[in-house]
C-alpha cells in the first residue's frame, strides 16, 4: 500500500530538504518523481538514493531528472512540460528550491535593512 500513487515533482532535490523530501515520496510508495534543481551532480546522487530505495522495495520508480534553475520562467515552463509531457499530470508539488541573487524588491514590497542606510 502506498500513500502516494500519483506523480510527485520536487524542487531543489540535489540536497537538504528537497532530497529528503524527494527520498521521502519513495519510501512511502510515490513511483513516479521528478528531481528538479540546477546542480546536475546532485540531482544524480539523488537518483541514486531514490533507486537505492527501489531495490530494498522493489518498486519499479521511474525518477524524471531535470537541470532546472528556478529563476529562469523558461526552465521552470520546461519543467512542468516535460514532467506532465512524460506522466500526464503532477499530483504533488513541493518546491524546496532555495533562491539566490534575489533583488531586495520582493513582489512590490521594499524592505529596509541595516545594509540600505
Amino acid at each position: 500500500m502506498t500513500l502516494f500513487t500519483g506523480v510527485a515533482l520536487v524542487t531543489g532535490a540535489a540536497s537538504g530538504i528537497g532530497r529528503a523530501t524527494a527520498i521521502a515520496f519513495a519510501v512511502e510508495g510515490c513511483r513516479k518523481i521528478a528531481i528538479c534543481d540546477r546542480d546536475a551532480a546532485g540531482l544524480e546522487v539523488t537518483r541514486t538514493f531514490i533507486k537505492d530505495v527501489d531495490r530494498q522495495v522493489q518498486g519499479e520508480f521511474e525518477v524524471l531528472v531535470l537541470e532546472v534553475d528556478m529563476l529562469k520562467e523558461g526552465d521552470i515552463e520546461k519543467m512542468v512540460n516535460e514532467t506532465v509531457g512524460t506522466w500526464g499530470r503532477v499530483d504533488y508539488a513541493v518546491n524546496a528550491a532555495g533562491l539566490f541573487d534575489l533583488p531586495r524588491v520582493w513582489c512590490g514590497v521594499y524592505t529596509h535593512t541595516n545594509q540600505d542606510s
